[in-house]
């Protein structure tokens, strides 16, 4: 899909909300900020996170950078993460709608500390790294989901009954 879809997903944070499991709800505060309410658990445990997301290095098209702080009771929480969106197979002929393949490279580090923690480190370590590889596995078929229901509603060739005229 067109470099222009993704990074439009990627800056709704509405749209972002959708493929991060827990996430309760998405407060804007400006077009760089945003307060977030998140569940995270490990094992049986599961604590309600107010976070604050805020986007730098904004390069349109190109990618951002994402910092994300927070706190629940007895715990805190701090995530930098970055994306970077590129043409598939550069140099490649586009078609004359620009559509074509977009690569979306991401990377995170995160640190949790608190109550949380002393469950287990290695638990968490693990459980975080399943839940950044759910988010973007998620993002990314969303993407493919609404850019299809878009393209089908452009030709006219959505699933919806049509009465005879």
């Amino acid at each position: 899909m067109p470099i222009a879809v993704v990074w439009s997903n990627l800056n709704d944070p509405m749209f972002v909300a959708s493929a991060a499991a827990g996430v309760e709800s998405v407060e804007p505060i400006d077009e760089t900020q945003y307060r977030v309410i998140a569940f995270l658990g490990v094992g049986s445990i599961s604590l309600r996170f107010t976070l604050h997301v805020q986007l730098h290095d904004v390069v349109p098209l190109a990618g951002l950078r994402m910092s994300v702080q927070g706190a629940a009771p007895g715990s805190a929480m701090r995530v930098e993460a970055g994306a970077a969106l590129s043409p598939m197979g550069a140099g490649a002929p586009r078609a004359p709608s620009g559509a074509g393949a977009t690569r979306l490279a991401w990377t995170v580090a995160s640190d949790v500390h608190g109550k949380i923690v002393s469950i287990g480190a290695r638990m968490l370590q693990g459980t975080m790294r399943r839940r950044i590889e759910m988010f973007w596995t998620q993002f990314s078929a969303n993407c493919v989901a609404a850019y299809a229901l878009a393209r089908a509603a452009r030709e006219g060739t959505g699933s919806a009954e049509r009465s005879p005229a």
